[in-house]
């Protein structure tokens, strides 16, 4: 059974690059349980399916994908407030496509916080 700190929906989830320091809204992600117990999610603004997703009730860590970036999300889940679970020491990774003018795909690398908030 998952943990019920990892299950629900992430909101607020913000991403800020260490590149820029730019806070990008990231919207939000739901986690819940398929009927085999396995952790699923989506994230909404892309409508990505999270991929690799795992949790303890203390670390979550998944990835999404699309046709123009990976990310990669990690943090400990601060469940100190009974009525909210925040992320904290949240790091993203991101990979995303781009092409130039002759059509030449380049991978362009990116890191930072990550943070979200999820009602218990």
């Amino acid at each position: 059974m998952a943990d019920p700190h990892c299950i629900g929906i992430w909101r607020k989830s913000k991403l800020i690059p260490d590149a820029t320091g730019q806070e990008e809204n990231d919207g939000r992600i739901l986690v819940a349980v398929d009927a085999g117990g396995s952790l699923i999610g989506t994230h909404e603004i892309t409508g990505a399916s999270l991929q690799g997703t795992t949790c303890d009730g203390k670390t979550i860590r998944f990835t999404r994908v699309t046709a123009k970036e990976t990310v990669s999300y990690s943090g400990e889940i601060n469940s100190e407030d009974p009525l909210i679970d925040r992320i904290r020491n949240g790091r993203f990774e991101r990979q995303t496509l781009t092409f130039d003018e002759a059509f030449n795909a380049e991978t362009l690398p990116d890191s930072g916080d990550w943070t979200a908030e999820k009602p218990t």
